[in-house]
């Protein structure tokens, strides 16, 4: 809750700005295979507690880590569709990256 909470700032003596995290819908998270779960867990915990779904691709080299996460969201409650994990190649990331209902995408790796 803290996090969805709007936060004035106060830059200058002049100057605030406010911080407000707004859900997005759908965001689509490409993990690394060098870190499949410390990555993720960088921005798939935040992008759940803003309100939004996350869809989730692991690196096609090492998917059994997210599986068994998507695995824990699924036995910790989760409403289906607020957590979901694809699997593919190159293919299936040019596809999130192009969907129209992706707003947000979270990426770390090379090309």
């Amino acid at each position: 809750p803290q996090l969805a909470q709007a936060k004035t700032l106060k830059v200058s003596s002049a100057v605030s700005c406010c911080d407000r995290r707004d859900p997005l819908g759908v965001v689509a998270s490409i993990v690394p295979f060098n870190f499949p779960l410390m990555v993720p867990m960088w921005t798939v915990p935040i992008a759940l507690v803003t309100g939004n779904c996350v869809v989730l691709k692991p690196s096609e080299k090492v998917p059994l880590t997210m599986h068994r996460v998507a695995e824990l969201f699924k036995e910790a409650g989760f409403p289906d569709g607020v957590f979901n994990m694809v699997q593919g190649t190159r293919e299936a990331v040019e596809s999130l990256i192009d969907h129209e209902d992706v707003k947000a995408v979270t990426f770390v790796g090379s090309s």
